[in-house]
């Protein structure tokens, strides 16, 4: 894609839990806080956009039209994986040239499969450092 910044559309899912209990609300919410991803993008330079789960995403995307798809695995409702092949398969984005990448706590050897099967560019662990998420965002986004 060359040196052109690219337009990021960041999916997260919700952290929803009813009534739980403050201390145990704590703890979900360090587990499972989003990343900083949406503005490490933008402090490099990319626009970015961000969309919490997965409705609805197909007008945004119609709409933005951004050059990648950022995508949480783990969402509620549907998994970024269901997402990300219900967005491939709708008639209205055939023309569009989008770069999936999944983000995940999961390890390597489970986001394999599901990179290879939704046709996606690949996966970012999401406890990586700043600098090397930014480094295999550059690096999946590169032209082939």
């Amino acid at each position: 894609m060359g040196s052109k910044k690219l337009k990021a559309l960041v999916v997260a899912g919700e952290l929803k839990v009813p009534l739980a209990r403050e201390e145990r609300l704590k703890e979900l919410r360090k587990k499972y806080e989003r990343s900083n991803f949406p503005l490490l993008l933008k402090e490099s330079g990319y626009q970015v956009v961000t969309h919490d789960g997965g409705r609805g995403l197909s007008s945004l995307i119609f709409k933005e039209r951004p050059d990648v798809v950022l995508v949480d695995v783990m969402m509620p409702r549907l998994s970024g994986d269901q997402v990300v092949e219900l967005i491939k398969e709708h008639h209205l984005f055939e023309d569009l040239d989008i770069i999936y990448i999944f983000y995940s706590v999961k390890e390597p050897s489970q986001l394999a499969p599901i990179v290879k099967r939704t046709g996606a560019r690949g996966a970012i662990h999401k406890s990586v450092s700043d600098e090397e998420f930014l480094a295999q965002f550059a690096r999946l986004t590169e032209a082939v």
